[in-house]
């Protein structure tokens, strides 16, 4: 067997090793490979990956730049330069790797995916929805694409138009208790309480510690003006998390839409909030921040 054909079945069986888990004997194959050609890029870059598996990133992020020196095109070596670009907080280095990815392979689904959910926490939301939308177009079915164009759409006050893909992801991947819950909240910000308290129980059921939820389906019972149940859910968001202030105020205002003025009263004062009057509907009050 050539010395070529040899390294070839070394890295095979390391890669094989590597999928299989056996990351022990995969890192000593890898650096067998490197050890008869160092600049061998195939090996270069998945030695960098198994190092970024082990938490060992310097050594990922070396690895992983010595092989785009020597390789290009490389779309894995930059989604992977991407991921350990993200997990040391470089978030724009990061959003570049995937770009270069995508620019690289068009179809590379979890590099797109990856982009947007970098672009958003950027605050670019449309180019988070792009590339959402790309990545659907490979794979219609993919549910982290669904739901980040959700999200993206909603940061752009597409509510509408952000529903459809909530839906689908809580289809998709219904033990995702964020799916259930901004499908709950994008009905609840289109004027459909009675639509969005079904999906915000739903966000519950999945997960009972998801405060936000309980937050948001108290708003949408007091909104249909079912106060008990709401002061229900505004005190289980705050024995979840006592420091949320915007359900305490909000308790207090249901308190006191429901007639216990001095429990209100109490609540809305912890809740940092200023108890407004007024005289425009039955219990005219209400507490503002």
């Amino acid at each position: 067997m050539s010395g070529g054909a040899n390294l070839a079945a070394l890295l095979q069986q390391a890669t094989q090793a590597h999928g299989a888990g056996d990351l022990g004997r995969a890192e000593g194959l890898y650096r067998q490979v490197l050890n008869a050609d160092p600049k061998q890029p195939d090996a270069l870059h998945l030695l960098g990956l198994l190092a970024s598996q082990a938490g060992a990133l310097d050594d990922a992020e070396g690895l992983i730049a010595e092989a785009l020196s020597v390789k290009t095109p490389f779309p894995l070596a930059h989604l992977h330069m991407g991921n350990v670009k993200y997990a040391r907080g470089d978030k724009t280095a990061a959003a570049d790797h995937f770009a270069k990815a995508v620019a690289q392979m068009p179809d590379l689904v979890d590099a797109r995916v990856n982009l947007a959910s970098v672009c958003m926490e950027l605050k670019r939301f449309d180019e988070a929805a792009e590339q959402c939308r790309a990545a659907l177009a490979v794979n219609p079915d993919m549910a982290l694409a669904h739901y980040n164009l959700g999200v993206a759409l909603s940061e752009t006050g597409r509510t509408a138009d952000a529903v459809g893909h909530f839906r689908r992801t809580a289809e998709l991947q219904p033990g995702l208790a964020e799916a259930h819950g901004n499908l709950g909240k994008a009905l609840a910000d289109l004027g459909r309480p009675g639509e969005a308290e079904p999906h915000f129980r739903q966000a519950i059921a999945v997960n009972a510690d998801f405060a936000l939820a309980h937050y948001n389906l108290a708003n949408v019972l007091q909104s249909l003006k079912r106060f008990g149940e709401a002061i229900d859910h505004y005190e289980k968001a705050l024995a979840i998390d006592p420091e949320f202030h915007g359900a305490r105020g909000n308790l207090g205002d249901a308190l006191l839409r429901a007639g216990r003025h001095r429990e209100g009263l109490a609540a809305a004062r912890r809740g940092n909030g200023v108890i407004q009057l007024g005289l425009d509907e039955p219990g005219g009050f209400s507490i503002q921040y």
